[in-house]
Formats: C-alpha cells, sequence, structure tokens
C-alpha cells in the first residue's frame, strides 16, 4: 500500500507529465512562427485597408491564418519525423523522440 507521500509525489509526476505534453503538441504547430505569420497578415490588411480593418475582416483573417499556419507546421512536423531523428539539432523535437505519436 503507497503511503499520502508516495501518492502526493505519483499526483506530481503525472501533472508534470501531462504539463510536457501539452507544451509538445503545441510546439509541434510552432507557435512563434504562427504568431509571426498572423501579426504579418494583420499588418498587411491594416496597410491595404488605408489604415482601417472592420473586426469582423479581421477576426477572418486571424483565424484563417492562424489554422493555416498552424496545420502546416504540424504537417511538416509529422512529414519531417523520420529526417528531425537523424539530426542532431532536431532529434529531440516531440515526434522523433517519441514523446507523441502520429496517430494522436
Amino acid at each position: 500500500m503507497k503511503s499520502d507521500a508516495d501518492m502526493q509525489l505519483e499526483n506530481a509526476r503525472l501533472r508534470n507529465q501531462s504539463r510536457g505534453r501539452w507544451r509538445d503538441y503545441l510546439n509541434v504547430i510552432k507557435p512563434r512562427e504562427t504568431a509571426l505569420l498572423v501579426f504579418i497578415a494583420l499588418t498587411t490588411a491594416f496597410l491595404a485597408g488605408n489604415g482601417v480593418v472592420p473586426f469582423d475582416r479581421a477576426l477572418l483573417i486571424f483565424i484563417a491564418v492562424l489554422l493555416a499556419s498552424a496545420g502546416a507546421n504540424g504537417l511538416t512536423n509529422y512529414l519531417d519525423r523520420g529526417i528531425d531523428a537523424r539530426m542532431e539539432r532536431t532529434r529531440q523535437r516531440a515526434l522523433p523522440a517519441g514523446r507523441i505519436f502520429p496517430p494522436e
């Protein structure tokens, strides 16, 4: 039978794994690159609209570019997982390191 301290330690370990898994999934979509592309798209819309972008259009641009960029980055990570596993610099990414698996 486990003691209270052992159970608390096990619960803490499971919480840390969940946080790590969440971060792994987030890193697959490359949030910095995605945010940069969203910023560029909104800036372009602002400039093209002579400083005025209706809220509904800005929201549509935000959502479309966010989803397209995140999807493309996720697909790229999936397709390059074999190559990434062989390269020193990319070996520790979530997919090649086996922290998450393609069916997930």
